[in-house]
């Protein structure tokens, strides 16, 4: 609109939902970061979606040490609580004994965390003894759930879905009041105002109110296939009830013995048991079967090989279950400078060089 001011007129540019509002870039674990032009309404609809996905209102008192730089921060832990108006407590630099005193000095009752920051302050000295008392939302794995002062909200479980950064986090999801068993089943129902193809060779096709206008430096026509579809990469299907099961990356597809073996599958499957932290999958060449299926471990508390395979073999095809099981010490594995992706060429590397040395 134009506005006189001291008889000059000024003109002022209304901003519209459809503007060019933020650039998110990717993590990069192959590749250069590719950074995502959103306009502001799609991330509106995720901050929307996503607070509804968690749970969240009024009473929510989030904290977390995510970087705002990504979908997961930006959209999962900031967007998604001040949408739904509840307190955002932030810490701009993890350090597990401050985030212990912030958690219960803000009566923090959900910590939007990593793996390793949650056990970190589960290792630390002050654990024990920090009253965590309105820590409600927990999930049964976590160790806020097992600390002696919390009594988690037996009816609240942490989502799980599939998401990008081109959609703006969420693209399916199981809500926060979905069953652990049906959580356990797909990576849930499409999130409203999204649509999904499935081509022929299993590629997940989206799009949806909340997907980028297109890459830095990239026309929309260089980006969507001419129905405005953004092309994955990724493999799934919809299971009997119209959810989406997420089968893995196309790129990572393990050919081992003429099969294909996803690597999702069985990360998925191990998360489910207890001793482990951190469990990558990767292929690695070998004479007689193509690719070897290789399972690399961080443990939280013992297991053997034995272990880990008799726990795949009970939830996994036979052809699937890892040749070799390698364990790691934690932080040995080469993660993104996020800490957030792990960096599967450097870890292919390692456990070659870890097979190598076996033989010797």
């Amino acid at each position: 609109r134009d506005l006189v001011h001291g008889g000059d007129r000024i003109t002022h540019r209304t901003i519209e939902p459809d503007d060019d509002g933020v650039i998110i870039y990717s993590s990069g674990t192959t590749s250069r970061p590719k950074g995502m032009v959103h306009s502001h309404a799609a991330h509106v609809a995720s901050f929307r979606n996503n607070a509804a996905i968690f749970g969240r209102n009024q009473q929510s008192r989030v904290w977390t040490a995510f970087p705002l730089f990504w979908t997961a921060g930006f959209d999962g832990a900031m967007g998604a609580t001040l949408a739904a108006g509840g307190c955002l407590v932030l810490q701009e630099t993890f350090e597990p004994g401050v985030a212990l005193k912030l958690l219960a000095a803000e009566r923090v009752n959900e910590a939007y965390s990593l793996p390793h920051q949650t056990q970190a302050m589960a290792e630390h000295p002050d654990w024990a003894t920090t009253d965590l008392s309105h820590m409600t939302k927990v999930f049964g794995k976590s160790a806020f759930a097992r600390h002696p002062k919390v009594e988690g909200d037996t009816t609240w479980q942490n989502p799980t879905g599939y998401g990008l950064s081109e959609p703006c986090s969420f693209f399916a999801a199981h809500a926060h009041d979905t069953p652990r068993e049906t959580m356990k089943q797909s990576v849930g129902a499409i999130i409203a105002g999204n649509e999904l193809r499935i081509a022929e060779d299993g590629q997940l096709l989206v799009k949806g109110n909340t997907l980028m206008k297109h890459y830095v430096g990239k026309t929309r026509e260089e980006c969507f296939d001419a129905d405005g579809f953004f092309h994955t990469g990724d493999t799934g299907h919809l299971n009997d009830h119209g959810h989406l099961v997420f089968d893995g990356r196309m790129t990572e597809m393990i050919k081992t013995g003429g099969a294909n073996v996803s690597p999702a599958e069985i990360e998925v499957a191990l998360r489910a048991f207890e001793p482990v932290k951190i469990a990558r999958i990767v292929g690695v060449p070998d004479d007689r079967l193509g690719e070897l299926v290789v399972a690399a471990i961080v443990l939280q508390s013992p297991a053997t090989e034995d272990d880990i395979v008799s726990f795949l073999k009970q939830r996994v095809a036979a052809y699937k279950v890892p040749k070799r099981v390698l364990f790691f010490e934690d932080g040995e594995i080469p993660m993104t400078a996020s800490a957030t992706k792990v960096r599967d060429d450097q870890l292919i590397a390692l456990v070659l060089k870890k097979l190598v040395m076996e033989k010797l």
